[in-house]
């Protein structure tokens, strides 16, 4: 029996095709083992699924749900990715293939071109530059990037019914206008060619608008995070109005006393002591760090603690630590502690607290942070994920913290023992 070596070659050449253009896809997302070895068993899967060269509609839409099972169940084998980011890839590579090879086979055909290898050539092509170039200008391609199930049904939906109209199309074609003339087979033939460009332009543009939505709610985040910060120095220039006020009336207050204790009005002179005693206290911060940013921070959380029954514990000292400018101070603890007060509310615990500490150890900056939970913790690739059910974005706040301390060479850690969540920062203060 005679090895048919063309059929052969052209479908390992589709395997390399497709093995490559989805590691060039993916190139930049952590492998759990070793990137080169964890590529045969994608090759040797869809070798399998070439096994199977039976046409026909039915059999080739197969083949593409095949292909996307097969990508989807290898990137969660072998990446360090979300699981719904894994199917998305796998969907959008997918659909992308097919789509190029569509395209290629019906010019090829319109142009009375009928040659296997310059098809795959130009296929394989097309197929690997377009994932450079739609990496490069559009596609957010990372570890971090998670999507929701409203983005992959918008995203791929419309892109996957405009690549089954092409195929549709494409099949109706093969079957019907070889008998037909050539002017029947042209409408056609531009009509399963606008379809595959239009799942092209649909992908491109979808993910696109999606990581503009994402670049768009992170602006708005920085912006109430730059207004707050704003708040806080505005609150503490008003604290040192007071204190600068209070030190220019010293000596009248003394002189005021010292004619009180002369006329021996001693009811007088408590009150008076008191109520100067009040405005001093009204100046102070009402947590000490040793970071006037941190500090006024926690003095415009205290009245936000003090509503909903939250008892607060400083034990922190930052004082003459400058590893992170002002923004970075809002950014962090505003951030911590607004998610530790949103779980404390929607738990309901009894005995609310929010704990915060550390300090200076070992050439580290430590920051422990600890609050009670109740509620299941869902645990994404590397951090906690949000549990609201609320309808807006959300889970940036970790996602933020975990930023800022990388950018400084830290490490995140969080624990979750006898429901206390405690989130640990470590930062080197010498490098």
């Amino acid at each position: 029996m005679m090895i048919p070596w063309d059929r052969l070659l052209t479908r390992m050449l589709y395997v390399a095709v497709f093995v490559g253009g989805f590691e060039l896809l993916v190139y930049e997302l952590p492998h759990r083992f070793n990137r080169i070895l964890s590529l045969i068993p994608l090759a040797a899967a869809l070798v399998a699924i070439y096994l199977n060269d039976t046409s026909g509609l039915l059999m080739t839409l197969l083949r593409y749900i095949l292909f996307a099972l097969v990508y989807t169940g290898w990137s969660l084998l072998f990446l360090r990715i979300n699981h719904r980011y894994a199917l998305y890839l796998s969907v959008f590579f997918t659909i992308l293939m097919g789509v190029w090879f569509s395209i290629v086979q019906i010019v090829l055909t319109l142009l009375r071109v009928q040659n296997q290898v310059l098809l795959i050539l130009l296929t394989g092509i097309c197929r690997i530059f377009s994932v450079l170039i739609i990496k490069r200008c559009w596609i957010q391609v990372d570890a971090s990037r998670s999507i929701t199930l409203h983005e992959m049904a918008l995203s791929l939906f419309p892109a996957a019914t405009c690549f089954l109209a092409n195929l549709v199309l494409f099949e109706y074609m093969g079957g019907s206008f070889g008998a037909f003339p050539a002017v029947g087979y042209l409408p056609v033939s531009l009509l399963a060619l606008f379809f595959g460009l239009s799942a092209l332009i649909v992908l491109i543009h979808s993910e696109s608008y999606f990581q503009m939505s994402a670049l768009k709610r992170e602006s708005e985040m920085a912006q109430r995070q730059l207004e707050e910060q704003y708040q806080l120095f505005l609150r503490e220039q008003e604290a040192n109005e007071r204190v600068r006020a209070l030190r220019h009336d010293i000596q009248n207050h003394l002189h005021t006393i010292e004619k009180m204790a002369a006329s021996n009005d001693a009811a007088t002179i408590r009150q008076y002591v008191g109520d100067l005693q009040e405005e001093t206290v009204r100046t102070e911060s009402a947590s000490i760090t040793g970071n006037a940013t941190l500090d006024a921070l926690l003095s415009a959380k205290e009245p936000i603690f003090q509503k909903n029954g939250i008892r607060f514990e400083n034990y922190l000292l930052m004082k003459n630590i400058d590893v992170f400018n002002p923004m970075e101070i809002c950014t962090l603890f505003a951030n911590a502690m607004d998610n530790a007060v949103e779980a404390l509310i929607a738990d309901q615990v009894e005995d609310s607290y929010i704990r915060l500490s550390g300090g200076v150890i070992h050439d580290n900056l430590v920051v422990k942070i600890e609050n009670p939970y109740h509620h299941t913790l869902q645990q994404g690739q590397s951090h906690f994920q949000s549990t609201k059910k609320i309808a807006r974005p959300h889970g940036y706040g970790l996602m933020n913290i975990e930023r800022i301390i990388q950018a400084h060479q830290g490490t995140v850690t969080y624990k979750t023992d006898n429901n206390i969540f405690t989130m640990v920062w470590m930062i080197p203060l010498t490098i």
